[in-house]
């Protein structure tokens, strides 16, 4: 499936980039796999079974809820709707955040967050609204819908 898709109407175009699934997969299922190894052959190389026990039980505690937060992401995906008068971030819940071209159309990319974790998002000056590309956002991806909507961008912030 690809990444965006263009669904239109007689009354409304817009664009709907999807979060990557490359992304999403790659990260959460090598996480999974690298911590079903470890706890696995700490298991196996426990000296005792208590220490076999604990390893397995809370091996596979961690990899269940990673797993359960994995299902979460693909069941409720976030969305960002491109058009020429919105661009709107869809969260999981149904919430949106939108800046809107009335604001005006020039688009920052600024950083979100600080110490070792940073991520991008886009926002328009002087709005407050910020949409988190956090959430496996191709930046590329999201800069080609938003300029083939008219949208321009300053330098990264």
């Amino acid at each position: 499936m690809p990444s965006a898709y263009v669904g239109t109407s007689k009354a409304y175009k817009m664009t709907v980039i999807r979060q990557s699934s490359a992304q999403r997969d790659g990260l959460l299922g090598g996480l999974v796999a690298i911590l079903a190894v470890a706890f696995g052959l700490g298991a196996v190389n426990a000296h005792t079974t208590g220490g076999r026990i604990a390893a397995l039980l809370l091996g596979g505690a961690i990899v269940l809820v990673l797993l359960g937060g994995w299902i979460r992401l693909i069941v409720r995906p976030s969305r960002i709707e491109v058009s020429a008068e919105a661009i709107t971030l869809v969260g999981p819940s149904g919430e949106r955040a939108t800046l809107s071209r009335e604001s005006g159309s020039q688009l920052t990319v600024i950083t979100i967050g600080g110490g070792r974790v940073n991520n991008r998002g886009l926002t328009i000056a002087g709005t407050g609204t910020v949409i988190s590309l956090a959430t496996f956002f191709s930046l590329k991806q999201v800069k080609r819908q938003c300029l083939a909507y008219g949208w321009t961008f300053t330098a990264t912030g």
